[in-house]
């Protein structure tokens, strides 16, 4: 093979080195199909691993979320309760002491009861009387 090899031209090999160079080339294109295969496997692997974790993720956020829901209800049924404390009903003339009542009022209740005289009588005198 000592033979010159012309630009543009290929090489002139003998039987054994084509066989050679045919089963080198079959066996990198196998080689090249095992790796492209693995490699597709191992990027669905990848996949579903990611897949996983979003899963996860998402059923992580949905607790919080969950939580922050409580947590937001226990706070609305607390401040429920605060404003109801604090509501109150309207007082009946019964219920307020006759001492924080002016003459007038003091007169008008004189009057339901039908006390003779309650328009002569000064503020100590209807508290007496009452």
């Amino acid at each position: 093979m000592d033979a010159e090899v012309r630009p543009g031209e290929e090489p002139q090999m003998d039987d054994k080195t084509k066989n050679a160079r045919v089963k080198l080339s079959k066996k990198a294109k196998e080689k090249l199909k095992k790796d492209a295969k693995k490699a597709k496997e191992r990027a669905k692997k990848e996949a579903a691993k990611a897949k996983q974790r979003a899963k996860e993720q998402a059923k992580k956020d949905a607790k919080k979320a969950k939580e922050k829901a409580k947590k937001a209800e226990a706070k609305a049924k607390e401040r429920a309760k605060k404003a109801a404390k604090q509501v109150t009903p309207p007082a009946s003339p019964d219920d307020i002491p006759l001492t924080d009542l002016n003459v007038t009022a003091l007169r008008a209740i004189a009057r339901q009861r039908g006390l003779p005289g309650y328009s002569r009588l000064t503020r100590e005198q209807l508290l007496d009387t009452l």
